[in-house]
């Protein structure tokens, strides 16, 4: 499966207007009337127009249909990632054709799916995370640390109220 990702500001199309068709003739004469003119593909909000350009407005996965020109927040990686490639850090969700290893870190604002194993690496889905494999030695998290941090916040203020009701009855 061959999935392009675009970064934001990736020209991805030329915006042609259609020829007009006109009508003819067939063999004994008679008028043929042209085709209706197919409607363009309508541009979705991942995406805008600069003259005659589509230029990715978000970085992403590129939809082409009949109907609609897009680029959706999703990276597509289709191999192993390693400590070599850094820190993956997306706005969207991430799909991973591959393990995730050694030291490795991906981070998402939305979903991560991971079709292989986690060995020793370090995964955050804030929608959450999705591992078919195994995970091994390895920090995974789903939700926004925010959330954590505030329900870590909420539940020490609660534990201290508890802990001062019950000295004081």
């Amino acid at each position: 499966m061959e999935v392009a990702s675009v970064s934001a500001g990736t020209p991805i199309a030329i915006w042609e207007p259609g020829i007009p068709a006109v009508p003819g003739r067939d063999v004994f004469g008679h008028e043929v009337v042209p085709p209706k003119h197919p409607k363009p593909p309508e541009l979705g909000p991942g995406v805008i127009r600069v003259h005659d350009h589509v230029i990715a407005a978000r970085s992403g996965r590129v939809v082409f249909s009949k109907e609609r020109i897009d680029v959706v927040p999703e990276l597509v990686i289709d191999r192993d990632l390693s400590s070599k490639d850094g820190i993956i850090d997306f706005d969207g969700d991430v799909l991973v054709f591959g393990s995730v290893l050694d030291g490795c870190v991906v981070q998402a604002t939305g979903n991560v799916r991971i079709s292989g194993n986690v060995f020793h690496a370090t995964v955050r889905g804030e929608r959450g995370v999705w591992v078919r494999g195994a995970i091994v030695g390895s920090h995974v998290m789903a939700g926004s640390q925010l959330v954590y941090d505030e329900f870590g916040r909420r539940l020490k203020q609660s534990i201290d109220s508890f802990l001062k009701c019950k000295s004081e009855y």
